[in-house]
């Protein structure tokens, strides 16, 4: 699981099918992790783009896109 602004959490799945241990921590899963991770931002990346704002009311919403270099839209 991937949240902005915290540590990513690791789940075994199988072993631990109600999610209690959570791996992510655990230096020996780093490798897991950044898999994971690289597939997240390929799966992001591959996301068609529709903006509806232009670039200075989104600049004036939010900093934060500059930091993930993501974009989001107002409905």
């Amino acid at each position: 699981m991937h949240w902005a602004g915290f540590r990513p959490q690791l789940f075994d799945r199988q072993a631990d099918p109600n999610e209690f241990v959570d791996l992510g921590a655990d230096r020996t899963h780093e490798s897991v992790c950044a898999r994971m991770h690289a597939r997240l931002v390929d799966w992001h990346g591959s996301l068609k783009q529709r903006v509806t704002m232009t670039d200075a009311d989104v600049e004036s919403h939010t900093n934060t896109h500059k930091e993930w270099g993501v974009l989001f839209g107002e409905w």
